[in-house]
């Protein structure tokens, strides 16, 4: 018998994550609730739930930068934001990072049953697209459309490094596919299923450069009033 799906539900309301796992439940789904973007990290790279509900207004990690930190580690994972405010700002942006969709609270049955199985389709389906990457199971779809001799050298060159823990430099001129590239050594590689993180250092002050890389704590400085993962951080395991 296929275990039921997981849904991890992220709010700060005790009543909220109460009435949504009761209704999760109801629903055949495993919920696991926690109250804070920290928790939600620390619980998805756990269980590995299939589903995320997460609420914007959380207290310390936000809703926007907890999930900018859930589809860090895991591209595929379905994210469904929900918001006691029509914020427009907000809803631009959860759906920029990924989200699959956004609810207004309080919601009716009928509409987060809708809004589930969206969710739930979408993340299948695309993590169905993955299945196979890093163990060998199903072959990657093919990078290029053009068969010639340099384009078949490219290729080989992705094989040839995929699978290793080298650091790769990739050259070209902008437009030429470097990110592409990039991408599909990490989609062959065996950290296929764990972050891919860009970080464009030429468009980082030199000031703000060590704490976007390496993070730091609540409290390190002036102005520090939570604390901010670093791209090593939330790379870590995966590509960066």
């Amino acid at each position: 018998m296929k275990p039921p799906q997981r849904v991890l539900i992220v709010d700060d309301d005790t009543s909220a994550r109460e009435w949504l796992a009761a209704f999760m439940t109801s629903r055949g789904l495993a919920p696991i609730a926690v109250g804070s973007g920290e928790e939600a990290i620390e619980e998805a790279k756990r269980t590995g739930p299939d589903l995320v509900t997460l609420d914007l207004g959380l207290p310390g990690m936000d809703g926007l930068e907890t999930l900018r930190t859930l589809r860090a580690h895991q591209p595929r994972l379905a994210v469904l934001v929900l918001s006691g405010t029509g914020d427009t700002q907000a809803i631009v942006e959860s759906v920029r990072l990924g989200a699959a969709d956004f609810l207004r609270k309080p919601c009716g049955p009928e509409e987060l049953d809708a809004a589930l199985g969206k969710a739930l389709q979408r993340g299948a389906a695309e993590e169905a697209g993955r299945i196979g990457f890093a163990d060998g199971g199903i072959a990657p779809p093919p990078l290029f459309a053009g068969q010639s001799r340099k384009m078949r050298l490219v290729e080989s060159m992705i094989d040839h490094v995929a699978d290793t823990d080298i650091t790769v430099l990739i050259r070209g001129e902008s437009g030429t596919g470097k990110e592409l590239v990039a991408r599909t050594i990490c989609a062959r590689s065996r950290r296929a299923r764990r972050a891919f993180v860009k970080v464009n250092c030429a468009a980082l002050p030199s000031e703000l450069l060590e704490s976007e890389l390496f993070g730091y704590e609540k409290g390190a400085f002036t102005g520090a009033q939570k604390r901010k993962l670093g791209k090593f951080e939330i790379a870590n395991g995966g590509t960066i």
